[in-house]
């Protein structure tokens, strides 16, 4: 069964993995739709990532701030942009607009 599933989904178990693996197996546990579940969820590590060049953004930002606060004023946009489209998620507050966010941050480093 663990064969089957692992080149159906053309996987191979972790070291951590193959430990709960044989301890479920041991144990008369190990089930084809947890081995099914185990090889197809998200992993961490395998999620895409986001990268954005420093040098295509830095323009938009004063020579001054670190690539930390210009990742703080791009979050606080994005939630802004989010707010006024209509979210209504439970930590959605309107947001001051850009000029309050760079006097914030600058005050931060103050």
């Amino acid at each position: 069964m663990l064969k089957e599933e692992m080149d159906a989904c053309q996987v191979t178990p972790s070291l951590t993995q193959s430990r709960t693996l044989k301890q479920m197996s041991q144990a008369g546990t190990l089930t084809r739709e947890y081995l099914h579940h185990l090889f197809t969820e998200e992993k961490p590590n395998q999620r895409q990532k986001f990268f954005l060049n420093q040098e295509d953004v830095q323009r938009y930002f004063p020579k001054h701030y670190t690539p930390q606060q210009m990742q703080q004023v791009i979050l606080h946009l994005l939630h802004t942009w989010q707010h006024k489209r209509g979210c209504t998620c439970w930590n959605c507050t309107p947001a001051a607009n850009v000029y309050d966010i760079i006097d914030w941050i600058d005050a931060e480093q103050l």
